[in-house]
């Protein structure tokens, strides 16, 4: 019994060493077949010098490769929030198109000079699409006016937290500007969610201390005096431009959006198109002086802008009116509540002058724009505008 268990034993084991050797030579040659075939495809497979080699290790180790039921293989990858498949015959076939479209990508991100302008640009483009045409202008103002001197040419991909924070810690001082860093704020957020950039510089960026707002006033009536007396050194439209905002009441946007067009004579009133509360958009009683002046003095037909310069330029040009005038520290908007001051003092009932000056409520008028004046008479200021302000 041991004797026969020993020979079958022995015999066993020959048999075990001839089928090894036998898979060995299977293996040797199918490994000489693919050496072989890979020298051969020169320009569709990865060549096996020792470059190559290392290449072909460290593909072989990325992961999301997969074997497919159908015998071909394929590889998954995310980019830019959408899948991206590649499928081959084989394993080698697949590493060499994942080799390629890496290389693709490369060289198309080389190629793209994408600027930080650029994007801000493509972000109002894109993302900002709903906003009225007036917003989108703002916008895009602020980009050419602000972000764009000071980033230049700056690739999106060179964005760091700390130059963001120097533009930032610029930007005291005016009320645009305050704008601009919401701007950026905003367009750097949605650069990292679409991976322009790696970090979100947008949460870590410190918000500059708002400069002091002034409390705005009417004028008194000794400084609408020297107001209107400087004003005649100046052409026609700006006289109109700063008699308009004082008996209408307007704010700059509404006084540049004016026609002609917009009175109607047989009912007195002037439409003037607000946008931004409710009740700005309003048809107001005007005066027949207001419409004889402003017919006598108009440059432009009827459904032209009667202002044509820049509004930037109004507002410079009243600076320097209010410095002949010896009148401190008041701007263009200051003549919004001169207006609802003096329709005060002219015995307005509290309803009217809402609804002229284009407030949502009464207590913006009364609160906000109404400012109590020592010197303004009911006499003075007729004496002073004649009947330019409307009768009711």
């Amino acid at each position: 019994m041991d004797k026969e268990f020993a020979k079958n034993l022995s015999e066993g084991l020959i048999k075990i060493i001839e089928i090894s050797k036998w898979l060995f030579d299977c293996t040797y040659i199918e490994i000489g077949r693919n050496a072989k075939k890979w020298q051969e495809d020169g320009n569709n497979t990865i060549a096996i010098d020792s470059k190559s080699k290392m290449e072909v290790e460290s593909m072989a180790k990325i992961k999301n490769i997969y074997h497919r039921a159908d015998g071909r293989w394929e590889y998954v990858k995310t980019q830019n929030g959408y899948k991206i498949y590649l499928i081959a015959g084989t394993k080698e076939k697949l590493i060499q198109k994942i080799r390629e479209e890496k290389q693709n990508h490369k060289r198309q991100v080389q190629k793209e000079t994408l600027t930080f302008v650029k994007w801000c640009l493509r972000w109002l483009e894109v993302y900002k699409q709903d906003l009225r045409t007036s917003s989108q202008k703002r916008y895009k103002q602020i980009i050419l006016k602000y972000i764009q001197p000071f980033f230049k040419e700056t690739a999106i991909k060179k964005i760091n937290q700390e130059q963001v924070q120097k533009f930032v810690n610029s930007l005291v001082g005016e009320r645009n500007k305050e704008y601009a860093f919401l701007t950026v704020r905003q367009a750097l957020r949605q650069a990292f969610i679409n991976k322009k950039i790696n970090e979100d510089i947008s949460s870590m960026l410190v918000k500059p201390k708002r400069h002091r707002k002034i409390r705005r006033t009417a004028m008194s009536l000794v400084e609408q005096q020297e107001l209107m007396k400087v004003l005649k050194e100046y052409a026609p439209n700006v006289q109109m431009f700063i008699l308009f905002s004082v008996i209408l009441g307007t704010r700059r946007s509404e006084t540049m959006r004016f026609k002609l067009s917009d009175i109607n004579e047989l009912t007195k009133r002037v439409h003037i198109r607000g946008t931004k509360s409710y009740g700005a958009d309003r048809n107001i009683k005007i005066s027949d002086d207001m419409i004889t002046l402003l017919k006598n003095n108009a440059e432009r037909s009827e459904n032209e802008s009667y202002f044509y310069f820049n509004p930037d330029y109004y507002t410079k040009i009243i600076q320097e009116i209010y410095n002949k005038a010896k009148i401190r520290d008041k701007t263009l908007h200051d003549l919004r509540h001169t207006c609802a001051t003096n329709l005060l003092y002219l015995g307005m009932p509290d309803k009217f002058r809402q609804q002229y000056l284009g407030h949502a409520n009464i207590a913006m008028t009364n609160d906000v724009y109404t400012n109590l004046q020592d010197d303004i008479t009911k006499d003075g200021l007729i004496k002073l505008y004649n009947n330019l302000y409307p009768k009711i």
